[in-house]
């Protein structure tokens, strides 16, 4: 059975029961609940908007816990004030461009998805209001050619992927006043541009078909291969203590505009690039510990493979 609110919606409560299988729909333009909403129908679908001009606001919150039915979003779905949004998994409906925000409030996902039938699907994720962002945390994201593509999300005051894998053929984008990313798991994607304003750290293997730009110190904390058709860093890149990292860089070559370093610690770190015959490498520092201009033996081996051409700037 389902439930079906097909025209404009203003309610100031919605309940529902954890013991029935029944959908429910929100498909009219403007929609707003202003009481926090937790859907219990324990199966079946919820699904907001029927396309990308919908709006739905749960003034209150929305959550979707594990066990209920699956969320599917067209339009934009918000919720108010500082109050989060959580889903266990969120399914993009087919073709659609649609919007997660809050004005501060976290956004959780379990599970990210598109519909996948053949037209591809975005997701803009922002939960950020002027002076107050919310954090934004997804465990998995499982994009398709024909479904999930793009991922873009803005003003969080963190973002963190993981523990599942991050897949995404197109182009992923983070931007706005982010404080901390985590890539916490492995990732695969078309093309990334990823910037904020506090550290980028990667503790998988990171591989993505297109060019990657990182505007944002860089910390790789664990031994793993970055692989990119080109890979632009902005701000310093550490390697974390004892760890051996590769990066393959293809045509589009390796430029770190800042300082790429080791940590002090108990064991030495290693570094090998490789951006094949055509691609360049420019580096604008090595140095051997993070934070020092010297004396630092802790980035204790640099090897560069395959290069066109070499530029480092300076060596501490």
């Amino acid at each position: 059975s389902t439930v079906a609110f097909n025209g404009n919606t203003s309610l100031e409560d919605l309940i529902t029961t954890a013991v029935n299988n029944y959908n429910i729909n929100f498909f009219g333009t403007t929609n707003q609940v202003n009481q926090q909403v937790a859907f219990g129908n324990v199966g079946g679908t919820i699904q907001f908007g029927d396309d990308q001009f919908d709006t739905i606001l749960f003034s209150g919150g929305l959550v979707n816990p594990p066990g209920v039915a699956s969320t599917r979003v067209a339009g934009t779905l918000s919720s108010g004030g500082l109050t989060s949004l959580s889903f266990d998994t969120l399914t993009v409906v087919e073709g659609s461009v649609a919007t997660l925000e809050t004005s501060g409030g976290d956004i959780t996902i379990g599970t990210l998805t598109g519909e996948g039938g053949g037209t591809t699907e975005s997701l803009i994720v922002d939960a950020g209001l002027t002076g107050s962002n919310g954090d934004v945390s997804i465990d998995t994201v499982s994009g398709a050619t024909d479904g999930l593509f793009d991922l873009d999300i803005t003003d969080a005051a963190t973002i963190a992927f993981g523990p599942g894998t991050l897949t995404l053929p197109g182009t992923l984008t983070t931007s706005g006043t982010v404080s901390t990313t985590a890539f916490n798991s492995p990732v695969v994607i078309g093309s990334g541009n990823v910037a904020g304003t506090g550290t980028i750290s990667i503790t998988d293997t990171f591989t993505a078909s297109g060019e990657v730009d990182i505007n944002g110190p860089l910390a790789i904390t664990n031994s793993l291969t970055i692989s990119a058709l080109g890979l632009d860093v902005v701000g310093d890149t550490t390697i974390g203590d004892g760890r051996t990292v590769i990066i393959n860089a293809g045509s589009s070559g390796l430029t770190a505009t800042g300082a790429v370093q080791g940590t002090l610690g108990g064991a030495v770190e290693s570094l090998t690039i490789n951006t094949g015959a055509n691609g360049s490498v420019s580096i604008d520092e090595l140095r051997g510990e993070a934070g020092s201009n010297g004396g630092g033996t802790s980035l204790n081996s640099v090897v560069i493979q395959d290069s066109s051409s070499v530029d480092i700037y300076e060596i501490n």
